[in-house]
């Protein structure tokens, strides 16, 4: 009888642990931008050097490539959802995302010396 039981509890553990880690995954990317501010655009315009340093959440349309620097990355204009304002954000090589126009993008970007916006990792929306 021990025989028969064991065949069914993994046959149903399979399933039970398979959904466990999908929906861990799906919670834990959501999460990848959970905790940051919204890109402060009034703030920043006024002040970009007050920013530096910070972490922020930009959702993003994209518009055009400006350049394109090689192993740095590249420049890349968006138009900021909240404001409908275009600015220039730096696109590292690193990050393989797909880049459409018109497509928009939850962007995790960080303010730097001079107010340069770096894109930290990004995913469509």
């Amino acid at each position: 009888m021990k025989s028969k039981v064991t065949p069914i509890v993994v046959s149903v553990l399979i399933p039970l642990i398979s959904i466990a880690v999908a929906v861990s995954l799906i919670y834990f990317k959501k999460n990848n931008f959970s905790g940051l501010e919204e890109f402060p655009y009034a703030a920043y315009i006024k002040n970009p050097e007050n920013s530096s340093g910070n972490k922020y959440q930009m959702n993003a349309q994209m518009d055009l490539q400006l350049a394109n620097l090689g192993k740095q990355g590249r420049v890349v204009s968006v138009i900021e959802a909240s404001s409908g304002a275009r600015l220039a954000v730096l696109i590292p090589e690193d990050i393989s995302e797909n880049i459409v126009t018109r497509q928009r993008y939850k962007m995790q970007v960080e303010i730097g010396k001079g107010g340069k916006i770096t894109v930290l990792s990004m995913e469509k929306y």
